[in-house]
């Protein structure tokens, strides 16, 4: 529009009254009927002067920005206002997330718009994008800052590819029923992501799920059977205590057990790590003992004073409502309650050595507390619906299915 033209259109004289007023906001409605861009850009800039908080200056200066293009001086000094206020938003931010990287994101843009490449590799540094960082500081003829952009970038590039590794290794290991491992696997995943949460909670689920107590239960069951079972407690420890307590290895109810009743314990025999063959001549194997139980523990209705060595097979009561038939072998203790509320149960115990369940074909033993299922070479063995091989270091809520047998672990915290 021409100076006369100006003069003489209402539109343009009421902007220049609202100018004049310091009417910033009215002055750049009338300007924007005038068709006066640069003007309705100047006007935002003064209201983005005026402003009183963050927010207002930046939808005044956004607007600025709509009106003048990059190549004006108008144009220019909205965008480098705005990504300077957008910078200091997403640099305040408390706590750093999606908006501060949108605010990261629009400032590195506006910069690269008006030609300012250092500041809009300031930007994607922060942002942690090394690779555009380095192109933008290379534009600005920052060779050290581009150099410095380059090697994060190549770092960045190492540590993912360690860490798309670790997590391939865990899945792998967790396949192969090797959870120490997947452990190991997921703490390095732990610490070589920036993002952990996901990681750290898969790490968390496992240990949760992990048995290193010497004791597990395992339920064994074949074709028709499967759930129709008991539960068999496989245990790895020197002593197997007998009580109403529910921490005991064999809880019993009944109200002539005591909450520690009896105990049978493992000796080895002299020069024998974890044992020899069986308790024959006293030297080694299991013994059992009351444990100050108020109806005492008897066998062959005689009251165990001391200690008794537990051979081949036989049985002892505690008290007059239950009793545990005991078969022994090779250093391999079954206890069955005969008698009582909890008839049926069974629990096997074995130290340092293989445990066999009552299908005749799995064993388990115990490292460190820790339960391996151990099944014959050969044996085409699922773990939870997938393939896997022939030892499984078992975990609470395990399906192991084998020969036609089922192997389901308790999960509800019994197997400590």
């Amino acid at each position: 529009m021409s100076f006369f033209k100006r003069l003489l259109s209402p539109t343009y004289r009421r902007a220049l009254e609202a100018e004049a007023r310091g009417d910033h906001d009215g002055a750049a409605r009338a300007y924007a009927l005038a068709g006066e861009r640069e003007k309705v850009a100047e006007m935002n800039l003064l209201r983005a002067e005026a402003s009183t908080t963050r927010k207002d200056e930046v939808d005044a200066l956004r607007a600025a920005c709509q009106w003048a293009a990059a190549t004006t001086e108008a144009g220019r000094k909205a965008r480098r206002r705005l990504a300077d206020a957008l910078r200091a938003l997403a640099a305040a931010a408390a706590v750093p997330g999606e908006p501060s990287r949108l605010h990261w994101k629009e400032a590195a843009a506006l910069f690269a718009e008006i030609g300012l490449h250092g500041e809009e590799g300031e930007c994607l540094e922060a942002l942690g994008e090394d690779a555009a960082a380095s192109r933008a500081f290379g534009a600005a003829g920052l060779i050290e800052r581009m150099e410095q952009a380059l090697a994060r970038d190549e770092q960045r590039d190492r540590k993912g590819r360690r860490l798309r590794e670790a997590f391939d290794e865990y899945q792998l290991a967790m396949a192969a029923g090797d959870r120490e491992l997947a452990l190991s696997a997921l703490r390095l995943c732990i610490e070589l992501s920036d993002s952990k949460g996901d990681y750290r909670r898969l790490c968390e689920e496992l240990e949760a799920r992990r048995i290193a107590s010497g004791v597990v239960k395992v339920t064994v069951s074949r074709g028709e059977a499967a759930g129709a079972q008991q539960p068999v407690t496989v245990v790895g420890l020197t002593t197997v205590r007998i009580g109403r307590e529910p921490a005991a290895e064999l809880p019993l109810r009944g109200n002539g057990v005591s909450r520690w009743h009896a105990e049978v314990v493992w000796k080895p025999a002299a020069g024998d790590g974890q044992g020899g063959q069986g308790s024959q001549g006293g030297a080694g194997g299991w013994w059992v003992r009351d444990a100050g139980s108020r109806n005492g523990t008897r066998i062959a209705g005689a009251r165990i004073e001391g200690e008794l060595p537990v051979v081949g097979e036989g049985s002892f009561e505690l008290g007059d409502d239950s009793e545990i038939m005991w078969h022994e072998a090779g250093g391999v203790l079954r206890l069955e309650v005969r008698r009582g509320m909890d008839r049926g149960r069974v629990l096997v115990a074995g130290v340092g050595r293989a445990i066999q369940l009552p299908d005749g074909a799995a064993h388990v033993r115990f490292r460190d507390g820790r339960p391996y299922l151990e099944l014959g070479e050969g044996t085409a063995v699922r773990l939870n619906g997938g393939r896997t091989g022939a030892v499984v270091q078992l975990v609470r809520g395990d399906v192991v299915e084998a020969a036609g047998y089922r192997y389901q672990v308790a999960g509800d915290g019994v197997s400590r």
